[in-house]
C-alpha cells in the first residue's frame, strides 16, 4: 500500500506523482537529446546557452521569491550546494566550454543532479507548487545540460 503525504502539503518520495514526474523528466531529456543530435554545431551551442540559461532565471525566479515572500531569508536557500553551483559551471562551459567545466559536470552535476530527482528533498512542498515544479524542472534541465553533449561525442 502507498503511503500519501496529506493533500496539498506535498508528495510521498517514490510515490506515483513522483515516478510520473520521473517518467517525464527520461523521456524529456531523450527528446532533448535527439533534438540536440540532429542540429549542426552552431544551434547545438546555442541550445546549450539557452538551457543554462533557462535554468538560471528559473533559479533567480525561486530565489527571488524567498525575498519577496518571506521577511527573513533562510540562509539554507543561498544556491551553495552543488545543484546551486553547478548554474554557475553550466553558464560558464555554455559561454566558452573547457575541459575543467566539462569533467565537473560528467563527474559532479550528472550523478549530483540524478540523486537529487530520486531522493528529492522538497517533497514537503505541494506538488504543484513553484518550488517543487521548479526543482523537478531545474534538475532535469541539469542532467540534460550534461548527456546531450556526451550523445554526440
Amino acid at each position: 500500500m502507498e503511503e500519501t503525504a496529506a493533500p496539498g502539503s506535498g508528495f510521498t518520495l517514490f510515490g506515483t506523482a513522483h515516478i510520473i514526474w520521473m517518467a517525464a523528466i527520461v523521456l524529456f531529456v531523450l527528446l532533448m537529446c535527439f533534438i540536440y543530435y540532429h542540429l549542426n554545431e552552431r544551434p547545438q551551442v546555442n541550445m546549450l546557452r539557452v538551457t543554462a540559461g533557462i535554468i538560471f532565471i528559473s533559479e533567480l525566479v525561486r530565489q527571488t521569491s524567498f525575498v519577496i515572500l518571506i521577511p527573513v531569508y533562510p540562509i539554507s536557500q543561498l544556491p551553495l550546494h552543488l545543484c546551486g553551483l553547478s548554474i554557475f559551471i553550466e553558464l560558464i562551459h555554455a559561454i566558452k566550454p573547457n575541459r575543467t567545466t566539462g569533467e565537473i559536470l560528467y563527474s559532479l552535476v550528472l550523478p549530483g543532479a540524478t540523486a537529487g530527482l530520486l531522493f528529492a528533498n522538497w517533497t514537503m512542498y505541494p506538488l504543484l507548487s513553484y518550488q517543487s515544479i521548479q526543482s523537478f524542472a531545474a534538475h532535469g534541465l541539469h542532467v540534460s545540460f550534461v548527456i546531450m553533449p556526451l550523445c554526440c561525442g
